[in-house]
């Protein structure tokens, strides 16, 4: 697996894989923040200043930069796969589910991903592209919803019109329109999103050129800190959870060990919050028909 070969600071860790009659569960480190989608569009104005941006690319580029040095391509890279831990935070990217490792995988040329943040080669053609170059796309498409608070190619009228979007990346590719930079940004940081949203992958800035971009280097980070946020789930007796979970697992987790539940599948179980936890900062991903998740907390 692509994920269990990554150890980095700003990867969330591969801790076990557990393996029953009806489930298959990822232990992993637990972050104990949110993910960056939601940091953005909590923030005063749904928006990062240049600073903060910065302070928080950086992670994230260290730890790509990682990831394509060991061989393996994310190709789904985003807002919500990036995840939040301490304070001041600390990137840990999450999801390795469309990834692909150059050692053992053949040449990628899936239409994997989502749509905000796919590249224009992924989504105009069915040939096979260069998955590096894609990463350095979503990068973009990243950077720029933490400074404009909406996505590269959306209609400011229009925004969640997924249609009128894909027109635009389509056009884009086609060379019918251009890239527009939100208005309020320096220079160099212009300079980096045109770069890096740049149509062409054999013609867009690579991973290790955006290193070596001076607004990168540049000074004024803004200090990083954690956004309150609200609870999520509701609460539910221990006891009935701890059954529901031995019943889905087999293992009998109890409660002492579980922050939350959660579930893509909002009829198939109760969510809920434990009241109190004693791991090590792990957290536990269960592959089940239910299509349940749990995390652990520290």
């Amino acid at each position: 697996m692509n994920h269990y070969s990554l150890e980095h600071d700003n990867i969330i860790r591969f801790k076990e894989l557990i393996v029953t009659h009806n489930s298959l569960a990822i232990v992993m480190e637990y972050a104990r923040s949110e993910d960056l989608f939601s940091y953005v569009t909590k923030s005063y104005e749904k928006k990062l200043d240049e600073g903060l941006s910065r302070s928080l690319f950086k992670q994230l580029i260290c730890g790509i930069d990682y990831m394509h040095n060991m061989g393996i391509c994310h190709r789904d890279l985003k807002l919500e796969n990036t995840l939040l831990s301490g304070n001041p935070l600390q990137i840990k990217i999450c999801d390795f589910g469309y990834s692909k490792n150059a050692h053992f995988h053949s040449n990628p040329h899936s239409k994997v991903g989502t749509f905000a943040y796919i590249a224009p080669e992924i989504l105009c053609t069915g040939a096979a592209y260069d998955a590096k170059a894609v990463d350095v796309w979503s990068l973009g498409a990243m950077l720029h919803v933490m400074l404009a608070g909406i996505f590269p190619f959306c209609d400011l009228m229009d925004p969640n019109n997924d249609q009128k979007q894909k027109k635009r990346v389509t056009d884009f590719w086609h060379g019918r329109c251009s890239y527009q930079p939100p208005q309020h940004l320096s220079e160099d940081c212009v300079d980096l999103l045109q770069k890096m949203l740049h149509a062409s992958p054999t013609q867009r800035i690579s991973l290790d050129q955006v290193k070596m971009h001076p607004w990168l280097s540049a000074t004024g980070n803004s200090s990083i800190s954690v956004l309150p946020s609200a609870p999520l789930f509701s609460k539910q007796p221990k006891e009935e959870l701890e059954e529901r979970l031995g019943q889905v697992t087999g293992h009998g987790i109890g409660l002492q060990h579980l922050d939350f539940v959660a579930t893509t599948q909002p009829n198939s179980i109760d969510l809920g919050i434990a009241s109190s936890f004693d791991s090590d900062g792990i957290g536990i991903e269960v592959g089940h028909s239910q299509e349940m998740q749990y995390m652990m907390s520290n």
